[in-house]
């Protein structure tokens, strides 16, 4: 992934930016059941919600510029 011409994340570390996006959160949350996941298109936070046994709704959803 790239922002601003700089390369952010590749395809060997790319999981290190969904766990830190996902974990923090839900770690700090005593009992998460309902995750709103907004963009996430290649679903890897999705992937690391449903890591989290009490997540039992992940929902996702993203939105285009007209």
């Amino acid at each position: 992934m790239t922002l601003d011409g700089l390369v952010m994340v590749t395809d060997r570390d790319n999981f290190v930016y969904h766990e830190m996006m996902s974990h923090p959160a839900l770690f700090s949350h005593p009992n998460p059941k309902r995750v709103l996941i907004i963009g996430g298109g290649d679903c890897g936070t999705l992937r690391e919600v449903l890591r989290h046994s009490t997540v039992s709704w992940p929902s996702r959803s993203s939105w285009t510029s007209a």
